[in-house]
């Protein structure tokens, strides 16, 4: 659960973009150019192969939070890296708003912030702060 947070963009690293986790605690996340490999490392952005978690890149993922990736996780017990499909890296706003709807038109409160609450299906997920509105993805049947 350590790796799990909001990390920003802090520069550039093996040509692509490196982040930083916004708690302070460290973490980065980075383009490891040898091995084709976007890399999640508890020690920050640093010039090594070693990290807690990684995703192998497929040509035209330029981005670690697409979410064709798969993440391999350090499990200690097992001495490996093992694939988890629950962890995924996703680019997404922290707040979306919704305007637009007349005030007294049917649903006119779905207007108004909607805040990053989690992922459901692998997806951002929103919800409105003052209400049980919320914004997700729901795959068409």
């Amino acid at each position: 659960a350590a790796i799990n947070g909001t990390y920003h963009c802090c520069g550039m690293f093996g040509r692509r973009p490196a982040y930083r986790k916004a708690d302070g605690a460290g973490h980065a996340i980075r383009y490891w150019e040898a091995e084709k490999r976007w890399l999640i490392d508890s020690e920050g952005v640093r010039d090594t192969d070693m990290c807690n978690a990684f995703a192998n890149a497929i040509d035209g993922f330029n981005h670690p939070g697409d979410q064709r990736l798969v993440w391999s996780v350090w499990e200690a017990s097992r001495g490996k890296h093992l694939p988890d499909d629950a962890v995924r890296a996703f680019a997404a706003p922290h707040w979306v708003t919704i305007s637009g709807r007349g005030p007294q038109r049917e649903n006119a409160a779905a207007n108004g912030e909607y805040e990053l609450a989690g992922i459901v299906e692998g997806r951002p997920a929103y919800k409105k702060a003052d209400a049980n509105h919320a914004i997700r993805y729901l795959e068409e049947e």
